[in-house]
């Protein structure tokens, strides 16, 4: 049997965001690769474009999707104004990245979503984000690491109630390299982990199948081999495949 086909969203770099499209160059981290095909799953990077119907057939055409970290998502996508702390922001990615969730979602694939991928996983079903941690009320712990990345930089917290913690346990330490947050969580998702000052770190879908937000970076540290956080690609990996649709053969 084939194993399952994961697709992976990736994006510009900042500096060739605003060049022409020859020159411009798709990125997106190895370690993302390295931990699907541990998990035994068969990793394809989607473009970004504008071509919703593309995206659609790409997204029929394969047994989960993978929407990885990159730059912020732009606060017009979920009804607000860009506050000062607002960062880099790229459109054609929001654009892609939103078309290839709700098409994952309507053809009932399995989705895991890393940093950003969690956040805009978040803005696709209705929900908002902070701009930045630092508008959120009280003083947060240290978000963004600077560390080596396959290193823990804060504690998390996990419900007895989210899909994680039958293979992470209660208790976990994580890396950390974000500046905004899931402020309201869309309707219909579970908050499964927390750190210490309430940032929100996973959000899971109460109903539809596998949908589910990781606010760190496991893909760093499984892919260091750390074989904990490579318990998560495990799991949406067998997902993938346990929901792959009968495809006619040849």
């Amino acid at each position: 049997m084939r194993k399952p086909l994961i697709g992976m969203t990736g994006g510009f770099r900042q500096q060739d965001a605003q060049k022409t499209e020859g020159s411009q160059r798709l990125n997106i981290s190895n370690a993302y690769t390295v931990s699907i095909l541990r998990a035994g799953g068969l990793p394809v990077v989607l473009p970004l474009t504008d071509d919703r119907e593309a995206v659609r057939e790409l997204i029929e055409s394969v047994d989960g999707l993978l929407v990885t970290g990159g730059v912020d998502v732009n606060p017009l996508r979920y009804g607000e104004e860009p506050l000062p702390k607002q960062g880099y922001i790229c459109s054609l990615r929001d654009s892609t990245d939103l078309c290839a969730i709700h098409s994952a979602a309507e053809c009932h694939r399995p989705i895991l979503g890393i940093c950003r991928g969690l956040q805009i996983i978040n803005v696709a079903f209705g929900g908002t984000l902070y701009q930045d941690l630092s508008y959120m009320n009280g003083t947060p712990l240290k978000h963004s690491q600077e560390s080596e990345p396959e290193c823990a930089g804060h504690t998390v917290t996990i419900k007895q109630e989210s899909r994680l913690f039958q293979i992470l346990g209660g208790t976990i330490q994580t890396n950390s390299f974000h500046h905004q947050a899931a402020k309201r969580v869309a309707e219909d998702f579970l908050v499964g982990a927390t750190t210490k000052d309430g940032v929100v770190e996973e959000i899971e879908k109460k109903s539809d199948g596998f949908v589910v937000g990781i606010q760190w970076h496991p893909e760093l540290m499984a892919a260091s081999g750390d074989p904990v956080m490579q318990k998560i690609f495990n799991l949406f990996v067998r997902a993938c495949g346990d929901s792959r649709p009968e495809r006619p053969a040849g």
